[in-house]
């Protein structure tokens, strides 16, 4: 549900909205730097290094968001990320 949402906010809407107003690579990565941003306090990886690799991950998906024009191909991806780093989080603790 997490990766349906954040979909939703930075690239069916903000990115979309950001990229009738600018070229498609500075809404690309204006969305993914607010996506970045979010991970700063809070989600996995955060601090610093999960600013970068968030915003890094967040051109990623942006591109593909662009190319594909779908939130649920998005969606998808997120949540298979998602699911890999919450396997990564279980199965260090063990």
């Amino acid at each position: 549900i997490n990766g349906l949402r954040e979909e939703i906010y930075f690239r069916f809407t903000l990115q979309r909205y950001l990229s009738e107003c600018f070229s498609p690579q500075l809404a690309i990565l204006c969305a993914s730097l607010v996506f970045g941003y979010m991970h700063f306090q809070g989600g996995f990886p955060e601090g610093g290094l999960g600013v970068f690799l968030t915003t890094l991950f967040g051109i990623l998906i942006g591109i593909q968001f662009y190319y594909y024009r779908s939130a649920t191909i998005s969606w998808i991806t997120h949540s298979i990320t998602d699911a890999v780093m919450f396997a990564i989080i279980i199965f260090s603790k063990t």
